[in-house]
């Protein structure tokens, strides 16, 4: 079967052009009438065989090929780490352990799916990942480098209402609540 936007020929049973995409039509004919004269001129003709007149002008244009995105699973999966990273990191500092972990996942999944051809959510799901990994990353050695000993002994006062909030505090002892 010939398509009748590209005359590219295809297999009977398509339904789509292989070469343009064009939707195949069954009953149509290989021939094409011409606007001038009406004469019938094979369906690829260019010009009117009897008057010369140009045909293909009223002629649709082939379908442009449709960019499908791949990669989506990728894509969407470093956004979603991206994400996860900022949101354990960032937001809710008690949990910068795990988004050291997911951090990096973050970032090597962007990476693939950026070199495999995807693009926006794979560039954000990136950026979050390497901004939420490093400042989880801060934050972590922040909290390894915290003196609570040192911090009550500086500040008496906040310690001793601490204490009294929850007794059994890492901080608080029974003789003097700290």
């Amino acid at each position: 079967m010939r398509c009748s936007v590209c005359g590219q020929e295809n297999d009977d049973n398509a339904q789509f052009c292989k070469s343009c995409g064009a939707r195949l039509d069954v009953k149509a004919t290989m021939t094409s009438k011409c606007p001038v004269c009406g004469t019938e001129n094979d369906d690829n003709a260019q010009f009117c065989k009897s008057c010369g007149a140009q045909l293909s002008a009223g002629r649709p244009t082939p379908n442009p090929r449709p960019v499908y995105q791949t990669n989506t699973r990728l894509e969407t999966a470093s956004l979603i780490l991206g994400i996860v990273t900022i949101v354990l990191g960032v937001l809710c500092c008690c949990f910068p352990y795990i988004a050291i972990v997911v951090g990096p996942i973050g970032i090597v999944v962007g990476i693939i799916a950026i070199v495999k051809g995807a693009r926006t959510k794979a560039i954000v799901g990136l950026v979050l990942s390497v901004i939420g990994f490093f400042v989880s990353l801060i934050m972590l050695i922040s909290l390894l480098s915290f003196d609570m000993n040192e911090f009550c002994q500086e500040n008496p006062d906040l310690c001793d209402q601490m204490c009294e909030v929850s007794p059994d505090g890492p901080f608080c002892t029974n003789d003097n609540n700290r």
